[in-house]
């Protein structure tokens, strides 16, 4: 250990005399550990976010398999009633739909996103409210009556500045007042991939929301999307099997269920039950393949500096030939002068790893700085993904040991 120390001094001081060369080599390296971390932690919270939800893993979205588009289901408020009320392998099942909002509190009104949802839709989910409360059961039973809203916590912050008074506080939406009951938890966003509505209004409030539309009894209308919570023992495979047996009985009854304008005749039974909050097949292809792409880009990046390292080494050690020849001539062993050379190597990726380390959180931040320019709130969540950091470092940890064998040898 004594020598182990001295090495490390040793190396220190002559990193430190060489400080173009150092610094050359720790950010070259560290750009490309950062990089490859912060672009795997931005995947992993894309395609396999960390769900604000109770028991997740219970909770299923229901697709269309039969159509040629593959996507959500898209059903009328009568058809989704027939679901609920005649299924046998949902706990809870819920519906949901995009509502575009015009806000006011008094002031000048402001453009909102909010979904129009079943009551069982906070209790489904498993969410409780960070103040306040949701929606009780007699605000889901009488159409028009309750003009009650739960808001998200970050237009609470954001629109209200964290008011500890939000609750019974009045706000108009579309032309309609509503008095807020609650406010969702902080991380609570949607069953929508990195969709963050700021407002969520009983579906019996559809008429005063959306003045234009009468859809509650139209069995036409097919604007809702469903998301249901799995019995304890029942599997997603038999669960399928029963909600594709509904849907066939559904469209049996109903010979327009779920058939688009000009579409022919196809088989409307098939449904798949897919993990609440993924993207369509389409759109989940399509995001695999656009970060697969920066993932080979930033990995081009990390191999670029691990060969410039390599050079910097080899040119570093050819230089020092004449200090190598003195300390061989002093009684130094071979294998003392390759530890030495080693444990430089391996101190300046070390320190490249390090620097990775912080690199990475910046560059996390850069990324979600650049989200698309629309209006639609976005709840983007990626935490430094522990895993990648890890691999990351030790990556840098083996090119330390590989290429400070190089010169060396």
């Amino acid at each position: 250990m004594k020598n182990f120390w001295l090495d490390v001094r040793f190396a220190v001081r002559m990193l430190g005399k060489s400080r173009a060369y150092t610094f050359v080599a720790v950010v070259s390296l560290a750009i490309g550990i950062g990089a490859n971390t912060a672009v795997f932690s931005l995947a992993k919270s894309v395609l396999f976010p960390a769900l604000p939800f109770e028991d997740a893993a219970r909770l299923v979205d229901v697709h269309d398999e039969s159509s040629s588009h593959r996507g959500p289901l898209s059903v009328s408020y009568p058809a989704y009633q027939n679901y609920r009320n005649e299924n046998k392998v949902f706990d809870s099942l819920l519906c949901w739909g995009r509502l575009p909002l015009s806000l006011s509190t008094g002031e000048a009104a402001e453009q909102a996103f909010g979904i129009i949802v079943s009551g069982n839709y906070f209790a489904t989910l498993g969410a409780r409210a960070a103040r306040g409360r949701f929606f009780l059961p007699e605000e889901d039973a009488t159409p028009g009556t309750h003009p009650v809203a739960v808001i998200s916590h970050r237009f609470w912050q954001r629109r209200f500045g964290g008011e500890t008074d939000i609750i019974n506080r009045s706000v108009t939406l579309n032309g309609t007042q509503f008095t807020v009951i609650g406010v969702a938890p902080e991380k609570f966003t949607s069953t929508i991939p990195l969709f963050a509505p700021d407002v969520w209004v009983p579906m019996m409030m559809q008429e005063r929301v959306m003045p234009a539309s009468r859809w509650l009894g139209a069995h036409n209308a097919e604007w809702l999307e469903m998301t249901g919570r799995l019995k304890d023992g029942v599997s997603v495979e038999q669960a399928q099997a029963s909600i594709s047996q509904l849907t066939r009985n559904y469209a049996a009854a109903h010979p327009d269920f779920n058939r688009r304008e000009g579409e022919p005749e196809r088989d409307r039974g098939g449904v798949q039950l897919v993990p609440v909050g993924s993207f369509p097949r389409e759109e989940r292809l399509a995001l695999i393949g656009f970060l697969g792409l920066m993932f080979a880009v930033v990995s081009l990046v990390l191999l670029i500096a691990c060969a410039n390292l390599t050079s910097l080494l080899l040119v570093r050690a050819t230089a020092r030939r004449r200090e190598i020849a003195v300390r061989l001539a002093l009684g130094a062993s071979r294998f003392r002068l390759a530890r030495q050379l080693l444990t430089e190597s391996v101190l300046l990726c070390l320190v490249s790893g390090a620097l990775g380390m912080l690199l990475a959180f910046w560059m996390i931040d850069l990324l979600i700085a650049f989200k698309p320019p629309i209006d639609v709130p976005i709840a983007l969540n990626v935490p430094v993904d522990m895993r990648a950091l890890g691999w990351t470092f030790l990556l840098s940890l083996l090119t330390g040991i590989i290429f400070g064998l190089a010169p060396a040898l």
